[in-house]
């Protein structure tokens, strides 16, 4: 009876390791927690945030969201106009928009 517990809390714990590496590995691997700054990324950031602003009608009050907290950030570099701390402008986004 002693060997079959421990086989069993041997299976147990070897499940439960390999599952916790499998996340680990996938969430890696997909990189869920982190959206890397480049030209397509800071790109859609910009199209979609502009968008959202548009059909709001580029009411200061009504910014979609800050721009500073979403992801991707450090789009500075990516888009030489548009600032990481307040985003983009309503004249910024005039020409995406149309």
């Amino acid at each position: 009876m002693k060997a079959l517990a421990m086989q069993t809390v041997f299976i147990i714990l070897t499940v439960i390791m390999f599952m916790f590496f499998a996340v680990v590995i996938i969430f890696g691997f997909i990189n869920i927690a982190a959206l890397e700054a480049n030209q397509a990324t800071c790109s859609v950031k910009l199209s979609n945030y502009c968008l959202q602003w548009a059909s709001k009608g580029f009411t200061d009050s009504d910014k979609p969201y800050e721009w500073s907290k979403k992801a991707p950030i450090d789009c500075s570099k990516f888009l030489k106009d548009v600032s990481d701390s307040s985003g983009p402008d309503k004249e910024q986004c005039k020409p995406i928009v149309k």
